[in-house]
């Protein structure tokens, strides 16, 4: 009889270890199987529910997924991120969870957008980097140390970072690009007032009155003719690059006409705002020429 009891216990231990080793490692499996790469998306990215979520639907993701992941390998941009996020997408396919196959296909699509407008944004500050650089603004190693940091994270696949340090180096670059515009006007009224007529200065304070506003107008036209220089050199760089990619689009068959297409377009909306910068520029200029010549008279 106590055999028997022993038993009864024993068998009973046995089913609860079972039962609690098998809830275990089933909750474990569920846990693991709730991760996707969706859930590591940059901060920007939104799935949009599609109606067809039928099989025929999600093949056609994936293929078009598959082609997005090769425009990025000819264009030399390495991403771990979506060639983990395909193959992801395939192993989902092969379950039949097609609603998930759409929602990793959209991040795989807008993931390889994202690192093509990325770069597409580092080109043009790059553009105005070495145009600042050739007027002698400070800070430029600054900024090229945040471009970089931003390209690392580029590397890593950390979009969000790298956008943010790219923001930061964009916006180092616009307030040394002010200071030094600052800076080369008060430059020039000392250069050209306080150090050729300080002994004026000494001899009557009226010649303060006589010399300070048309210094201050020769001074003003300088810094018009250097802006427009800059956003000059910025158009001739910008329609270069245009150039480099309709080569790699319709030559070189790197890129396809639409990413051509969005790629150029941004370039066009930067050659557009100069162009509507530049004739306000030169009307100001010209109307300084006409102060100028009419207070020599």
């Amino acid at each position: 009889m106590k055999r028997l009891i022993r038993a009864t216990v024993f068998a009973l231990f046995a089913l609860i270890l079972f039962s609690v080793v098998y809830v275990s490692l089933n909750s474990h499996n569920k846990i693991q199987g709730a991760f996707t790469l969706v859930d590591l998306a940059p901060k920007g990215f939104t799935y949009v529910a599609l109606d067809d979520v039928s099989q025929t639907a999600a093949e056609q993701a994936l293929a078009q997924a598959t082609k997005d992941v090769q425009d990025l390998k000819d264009l030399n941009i390495a991403s771990l991120f979506v060639q983990d996020t395909l193959n992801e997408a395939k192993k989902t396919y092969d379950n039949k969870d097609y609603a998930n196959v759409f929602q990793l296909t959209q991040l795989i699509n807008y993931v390889k957008t994202e690192k093509i407008t990325f770069l597409d944004k580092v080109r043009l500050t790059e553009i105005k980097r070495q145009a600042a650089v050739a007027k002698g603004v400070k800070n430029m190693g600054d900024v090229s140390q945040l471009m970089q940091q931003a390209m690392n994270a580029f590397a890593l696949d950390q979009l969000d970072e790298a956008n943010l340090l790219l923001t930061q180096a964009n916006d180092l670059l616009q307030k040394s690009n002010s200071e030094f515009a600052r800076e080369s006007f008060l430059t020039a009224i000392g250069r050209n007032f306080f150090l050729r007529y300080w002994w004026q200065i000494l001899v009557v304070l009226v010649v303060i009155g006589i010399s300070a506003y048309p210094i201050y107008k020769v001074t003003r036209k300088t810094v018009l003719k250097r802006k427009i220089a800059h956003l000059n050199m910025e158009q001739v760089k910008i329609k270069e690059l245009i150039r480099k990619l309709q080569t790699e689009c319709f030559i070189d068959k790197k890129i396809t006409p639409g990413m051509y297409k969005d790629r150029a377009a941004k370039y066009e909306d930067r050659i557009a705002e100069i162009k509507r910068i530049l004739p306000v520029l030169d009307a100001q200029l010209k109307a300084k020429d006409k102060e100028i010549r009419k207070g020599n008279k």
